[in-house]
Parts: structure tokens; sequence; C-alpha cells
């Protein structure tokens, strides 16, 4: 169960199998477990925009998923499609621009993922927000999981699994 603030936390804490986020927070993975047990699961994702160059990623994305760069819980919000149309209006390229990891640039993107892999979560899944999927499967798989220490799932090269302790 995803849990955003501390009443869902709550709830999923009573009820939930799992903890979803997608912020790398270790209070809440700690809370979550403390509940449930050490070995209780723990997922976390967040997207990034890959591309051999860190301006085109950007365009690209934001083409594609401006919502992404929607603040705060507005996005938990948000009734329906056509709202969600309505808020990525409000984003602009440059606010977008800040909300993920852009590039080819291997290092911005473990940057990007360790605080997940330090918050505790037991799996990380991480989602290309442009065109370039392919690219983004081949490079993680090549660069970024050795850098990492991680190993991908066989089943599933997009998903980067931390190692166990």
């Amino acid at each position: 169960m995803s849990a955003f603030g501390p009443k869902a936390l709550d709830l999923a804490c009573r009820v939930a199998d799992g903890f979803i986020s997608v912020m790398p927070d270790a209070d809440k993975v700690e809370t979550f477990r403390a509940a449930k047990g050490p070995d209780a699961p723990t997922q976390a994702g967040f997207k990034v925009g890959w591309g051999p160059d860190k301006d085109q990623a950007i365009d690209d994305a934001f083409r594609i998923w401006p919502n992404a760069g929607v603040p705060g819980e507005l996005s938990q919000v948000l009734p329906s499609p056509a709202h969600f149309e309505q808020a990525a209006e409000l984003v602009t390229r440059e606010k977008f621009a800040e909300s993920a990891t852009f590039g080819d640039r291997v290092q911005d993107h473990v940057d990007a993922f360790t605080p997940f892999v330090d918050a505790g979560f037991d799996d990380v899944y991480v989602a290309n927000m442009g065109p370039r999927y392919a690219e983004m499967i081949t490079a993680y798989g090549k660069e970024f999981c050795p850098s990492c220490g991680r190993a991908t799932d066989a089943a599933d090269p997009a998903t980067t699994h931390r190692s166990p302790p």
C-alpha cells in the first residue's frame, strides 16, 4: 500500500502486506517494518529522463510526462485525466527539469537511486519518461547497476534490486 501522509501510513501499518513509496523516506520504512516485522516488503519508484543529451532528455520527458512536475501531493487528489492536463499546464520546463534526473551521466542516476537504498527499500523501480527505453535498460545493466553494486532481475531488466545485507 502506498502511504503519503501519516494517516495513510497508519492504515498501511494496520492492513497492508507491503509498503510502496515514491519518496526515499527511511522513517516511513522503519515505521512500517516496526509494525509489520523486519522482513515486511518495501518498494519504491522514481522517474528519470534518459538520453545522450540532457536538454533533449528534458524536452522529451516534458513533452510526454509534464504532469510528473506537478508539485506536492496535488497529483494524489486530482480526480480525472482532464484535471491532470490542467495542472500540467502550470508546470514550466524549468521547474520540470528540477523534478528528476535527466541525461546519460551514470553518476547522476546513481545519486538519484542511492537515497532509496539508504532509506531501506527492498526494491527500487526506475521509470524512463522519455522515448529511449532500450538505451536506458542497456545502460543501467552495463553501467548503472555495477556502479551501485546491484543486480537486475533477469525477468525484468528495468527493475533494480538492493543486494541482500
